[in-house]
Formats: C-alpha cells, sequence, structure tokens
C-alpha cells in the first residue's frame, strides 16, 4: 500500500516506502516475543507494558544500520506532530496502515474512513477520495493474487 501511494504522489520513495511498509510492525513480533518470555520467567508482564511497537521496531531497525529514513519512519508513524526529516514517509506509512486494517471498502465507508485520515496526511497525499481509494483497491487486488500463488504453490508440494 504504501509503495502505491508514494507512486501515485510522484514516486516519492516508493521502494524505501515498500520495505518500511514490510517493516513498520516488526516491534510487535518483538514485545509479543518478549512479553511470552518474561511471563514464563517470572510470571508479570508489567515491566514491557510501557513499550510501544514503533520505538521498539524503530531500535531494532537502527540496531540494524538500516538508513535514518526506514528507523525514523517506523518509529514516528504513530505520531501526526512529528516533523523531522522523514515525516512524509512516516505519515504515508500511518495512512498505509489504517487502510490495510480494512477488510473492503465500498462508498459508505469510503466516507468515513476519508474523516478519519487527518487533513494534513490528506494534504501530504494531494490525492482526492477516489484516486485514495482506487489506489487501496490496486493493493487489495495485488494481495489477492500473491496469496492465490502462495496457496496454489503449498498445495502442489503438499501433493
Amino acid at each position: 500500500m504504501a509503495r502505491l501511494l508514494a507512486k501515485k504522489n510522484g514516486g516519492l520513495h516508493s521502494e524505501s516506502l515498500f520495505i518500511i511498509g514490510f517493516l513498520r510492525n516488526i516491534g510487535s513480533l518483538i514485545i509479543s516475543q518478549l512479553m511470552y518470555e518474561l511471563a514464563v520467567h517470572i510470571g508479570t508482564e508489567s515491566a514491557l507494558e510501557a513499550l510501544d511497537f514503533a520505538s521498539v521496531g524503530a531500535e531494532l531497525l537502527q540496531m540494524w544500520r538500516l538508513p535514518a529514513a526506514i528507523y525514523q519512519a517506523v518509529e514516528y508513524q504513530l505520531e501526526s506532530e512529528w516533523q523531522g526529516a522523514h515525516h512524509l514517509d512516516a505519515k504515508i506509512i500511518h495512512i498505509a496502515a489504517l487502510l490495510c486494517k480494512l477488510p473492503r471498502i465500498d462508498s459508505l465507508t469510503s466516507d468515513i474512513v476519508w474523516r478519519e485520515i487527518p487533513l494534513e496526511y490528506r494534504v501530504i497525499l494531494n490525492m482526492e477520495k477516489e484516486a485514495l481509494f482506487a489506489v487501496f483497491k490496486q493493493a487489495q487486488d495485488a494481495q489477492e493474487e500473491v496469496l492465490d500463488l502462495l496457496v496454489q504453490d503449498s498445495c502442489f508440494v503438499a501433493f
């Protein structure tokens, strides 16, 4: 979704945004694993309650020595006020994540979703509602194609 939004917005770092979109939620995986291990060893998860997936993910990506554009966009994807060097990337990732949570969009839900996207983000996208939801549809179609290929391949291997 992020790569398609970037392409529709003048090609703004589309391949970087693909990578950021892929890694945006990696902190959740780390937190889940740590919570499980902590609960097993000491029976509590309270020490990790203050962690958020964006900060944890950004820290991991920085440890991996990925470029600042990637780890900062992951870190600040939830902070609409942040105006750092890569704030556009962070905002596009936020919008893409918001859209990806939706099962489908029709004319009724598109108005609701459009209003949930902060005005400043809509300005950054420089897209009308119809164009944004056309990108959403394109991303969903591409996702379905990939999933179909994966399922077909796994069924073939299983037999």
